[in-house]
């Protein structure tokens, strides 16, 4: 990969990782979790107009998709930082939506599992466990037990997204998906703010225009809409697996730009636990594999197909031997 779409990579992660420091702001700004998020995907469904409908994706799939992400992924995502989860704590959590997605393929599409990516689970899973059981801490109290189950909620809806969308709308165009699934989570958002939230009409009338709209159109427009068109166009160039290895560098951001905004530092254990759940996404997400020794060693000792036929059985790989007895 060239070093322009390395940096590519990492400015899409960037805007990713922007979302969450956006939402603080939004709430800090005295937006309401249900009511951000239904507004932000209002202003993205302004761009369907000028973007065609993903070719081979049904009304019904498009809907799914938008409820499911609309309001499991992002609004569980927003309640969480509203339950006093630091955003960076929230970015690192969805990020294991690549587990749970994993875990559903299994169940859902039979999709085989290697070694490698159950080690990567079982590493990612420590360095949760590790991250719960630190819990909060005196000088830093961002850790609560409702914001972390609100966001593993929302990874876990995360990944049944990414599951509907490989099963419904896998050949489509992701940052057209993206647009057009905006309108179907509008309705059941604005109806939950309704119903758990202060009045939205009320909370509209009270709001830092300038700071809400920023914030509005910064997770609807240059996070969502920026982000997964850079996703996008970088994954018809490279492997999938190859680009994926870049997204647990999302929560690294956060954790940068939420100790640079808000003084929201972590301690040495939540650090440790934060790099082991990193190092085990990258693990499972990678598609790197060691070459066979057997293969190795055929590459070191080219042999002569015609010179000594016993010598080149000698020299198969055990699996071709034994699968032939």
């Amino acid at each position: 990969m060239r070093l322009s779409h390395v940096a590519l990579c990492l400015l899409a992660c960037l805007l990713w990782s922007g979302n969450f420091i956006a939402v603080k702001m939004g709430l800090n700004a005295h937006l309401t979790p249900f009511l951000l998020t239904a507004l932000r995907f209002a202003l993205a469904s302004c761009l369907i107009p000028f973007v065609p409908r993903p070719a081979g994706v049904s009304w019904f799939a498009l809907a799914l998709i938008g409820i499911v992400i609309g309001v499991g992924q992002y609004g569980g995502a927003s309640l969480s930082v509203a339950a006093g989860l630091s955003p960076a704590i929230t970015a690192l959590i969805l990020q294991t939506q690549a587990l749970l997605t994993i875990g559903l393929a299994r169940g859902f599409l039979g999709e085989t599992l290697s070694r490698r990516v159950v080690a990567g689970c079982v590493l990612a899973l420590v360095g949760v466990a590790m991250l719960v059981k630190t819990g909060g801490s005196a000088t830093v109290p961002w850790l609560s037990a409702s914001g972390m189950m609100l966001a593993f909620a929302a990874a876990f809806a995360a990944g049944a997204g990414n599951i509907l969308i490989k099963r419904f709308a896998g050949r489509g165009n992701a940052l057209h998906l993206a647009i057009w699934i905006s309108p179907f989570p509008i309705l059941p958002l604005t109806a939950l703010s309704f119903w758990t939230e202060p009045s939205p009409f009320l909370t509209l009338t009270h709001l830092n225009y300038l700071t809400s709209g920023g914030v509005v159109a910064y997770g609807a427009i240059v996070s969502a809409i920026g982000g997964t068109a850079i996703w996008a166009w970088l994954l018809k160039r490279h492997p999938a697996g190859q680009v994926a290895l870049f997204s647990p560098a999302v929560p690294i951001f956060a954790f940068v730009l939420s100790a640079a905004l808000f003084g929201e530092t972590p301690d040495l254990h939540q650090m440790i636990a934060t790099a082991v759940v990193v190092v085990g996404l990258l693990v499972a997400s990678s598609t790197f594999r060691l070459p066979r020794p057997e293969r190795l060693r055929l590459r070191r000792a080219p042999l002569k197909a015609f010179d000594d036929p016993q010598r080149l059985w000698d020299r198969r790989p055990v699996s071709r031997l034994t699968s032939l007895g």
